[in-house]
């Protein structure tokens, strides 16, 4: 019975290990360009660098949308220049109404992800990419 566990395993351990994996791998995302005139956390000129802690460390399980540690105008947010924190969420999710401030244009892109053999994971490199 040992033997054929230890057959088992083996055959299981060859099977997994002897696939190899795409040299790479494209996904469609959604991104939404913003309109610093309809949401001015887009883009404000900043001298503090990047500033963490400005949002929660698990996304809304409904939206599935990033939220804010707070919904104030002060502390962490005024540092990350977050100066309409009921905003945030366009960064995300859509909102075309011309009408009402954060308005943005979801855009599709391809994001391909290349085959890293040294570390046995999918990389994306592009020195470029800003969403």
């Amino acid at each position: 019975m040992k033997l054929l566990s230890v057959l088992i395993i083996s055959l299981l351990a060859s099977v997994i290990y002897s696939q190899t994996n795409p040299s790479t791998l494209t996904f469609t995302v959604q991104i939404y360009d913003q309109f610093p005139t309809y949401n001015n956390n887009f883009q404000p000129n900043t001298a503090s660098g990047r500033v963490t802690g400005l949002i929660k460390s698990t996304l809304n399980t409904t939206t599935r949308v990033p939220e804010l540690v707070s919904q104030t105008t002060t502390g962490t947010n005024a540092v990350g220049l977050i100066r309409n924190p009921a905003l945030f969420k366009y960064f995300f999710s859509p909102q075309q109404d011309a009408s009402l401030p954060g308005q943005n244009v979801p855009l599709n892109m391809d994001l391909v992800f290349n085959y890293d053999t040294a570390r046995n994971i999918y990389v994306y490199n592009n020195q470029n990419f800003f969403p």
